[in-house]
């Protein structure tokens, strides 16, 4: 199921064009994934995550290891949090995907800042793609959740 979400997720950044999307701002579904492995607790979670994060690192301009970095670290904050929340719930989930979303760019934007000794929130461009991916990835959160639940349930079974 892994490699088939993989697939999907390269196939959407590389193949459907600029125009298909507002602003050229894809979903960042590894993101929402990331953030649901690490809810209901997916062995060798962390492990994905930095897989995913690697992938989404080849097709991102930022500094290599920056994706690494985040997914892991959303993976094990949301695994140590799975512990003392109900995860059962799909507004939990879609918060934490929004949260995810947001704190990722605080990190882009805070590492772009250091290495780029620029600022990029003057251009309004930065808010608008936030607001927007943050809209993305709350939709495909919201259709995703109950695939990713079947799939957890039958990988946790196995």
């Amino acid at each position: 199921m892994i490699f088939l979400y993989l697939l999907f997720y390269i196939v959407l950044q590389a193949v459907l064009p600029e125009g298909f999307f507002l602003l050229n701002v894809r979903p960042d579904l590894l993101l929402v994934l990331v953030v649901f492995i690490g809810l209901f607790n997916i062995k060798r979670g962390v492990l994905i995550a930095i897989a995913f994060g690697a992938v989404k690192d080849i097709f991102s301009l930022g500094p290599f290891g920056l994706n690494i970095f985040c997914f892991s670290l959303w993976a094990s904050i949301f695994r140590q949090l799975s512990r003392q929340i109900y995860k059962d719930n799909k507004i939990i989930y879609l918060a934490l995907v929004v949260v995810a979303t947001w704190g990722n760019y605080l990190v882009y934007f805070l590492a772009n800042s250091f290495f780029a000794k620029s600022s990029l929130a003057s251009t309004g461009f930065l808010f608008a793609t936030v607001f927007i991916e943050t809209i993305y990835n709350f939709l495909s959160a919201y259709m995703l959740f109950g695939i990713f639940k079947k799939c957890a349930l039958n990988y946790s079974l196995r």
